[in-house]
């Protein structure tokens, strides 16, 4: 079964400004510099407590090496996918086939870090059958997935609290997630925030949300953004500024007892927000 989240899969035109740019987001470089070895790629991996940040070249070469769209590379930069983690990647690869969905072969990738330590990942893909599917990738467990050891400072950003999805059909996702991969679906309802009612769906795994928003409006399923967590919001939002991100004023959250402040300049132009819990 799938226990954990692992990562968002990012794509940028220029990986080593873009892994700067998120360390500095985050405020500590628990960061990984990798060669996968199978496919020549070269891309980086950025830690936090609940899952990690992936850093891919822009490039199609990059389709045939995760088993996506080639037209996921040629047309996009930000987030392309997210992947979780298996406790069993046999048996979720055999189930997964036998209820219907595309998934790859297991593919297993040996990468070298910038130390020349090298690493074994392996992975399958489910594939998207249409414009409406995720990119989702699975892996076999592996704790060096998760920074569980490292400290952060109370300003840093330390964890994923969200990861946003827009659909025109919420549905199809609430089937692939919760039906078929067996993703808790924590709420679905229906919100009236002043600009018109909008259905919202929040599946949870390994301490991560997946916040699926229907839109109507477009014509294909797309990431959306990145909501981070801070335990200080506060001292988090003084350490952006002077850091160069601009921020909105912290403000009260939708969630009791929260706090948020949107970032307008995040790496990659993904929509950013920060969520710490407010003290008082």
């Amino acid at each position: 079964m799938l226990t954990k989240f692992k990562s968002t899969i990012i794509t940028s035109n220029n990986i080593k400004k873009t892994k700067r740019e998120f360390i500095n987001l985050i405020g500590n470089d628990f960061s990984n510099d990798l060669l996968d070895q199978n496919d020549d790629i070269e891309f980086s991996s950025i830690k936090l407590l609940n899952g990690s940040i992936a850093i891919f070249p822009n490039t199609p070469k990059l389709a045939s090496s995760l088993n996506l769209l080639n037209e996921e590379f040629e047309e996009q930069r930000g987030i392309i996918a997210i992947s979780f983690v298996s406790d069993d990647i046999d048996e979720d690869h055999k189930r997964f086939q036998e209820i219907g969905l595309s998934v790859s072969d297991i593919k297993t990738s040996n990468s070298m870090d910038s130390q020349g330590r090298g690493a074994e990942l392996v992975f399958f893909s489910i594939i998207k059958k249409d414009s409406f599917d995720l990119n989702i990738l699975i892996f076999q467990d592996n704790d060096e997935y998760f920074n569980n050891n490292k400290q952060y400072d109370e300003s840093d950003i330390s964890k994923f609290n969200q990861v946003v999805v827009f659909s025109p059909k919420v549905k199809k996702i609430k089937e692939l997630l919760t039906d078929k991969l067996g993703i808790r679906l924590a709420l679905d309802k229906v919100f009236d925030f002043g600009d018109g009612e909008v259905r919202m769906l929040f599946f949870r795994i390994g301490g991560v949300t997946i916040e699926v928003v229907e839109d109507k409006k477009i014509s294909s399923t797309r990431f959306g953004g990145i909501g981070w967590h801070s335990d200080n919001l506060k001292s988090c939002h003084e350490r952006l500024l002077k850091s160069n991100f601009t921020l909105s004023e912290i403000r009260k959250g939708r969630k009791p007892d929260t706090l948020v402040s949107t970032i307008k300049n995040a790496p990659v132009d993904i929509p950013t927000i920060i969520i710490g819990f407010d003290a008082q």
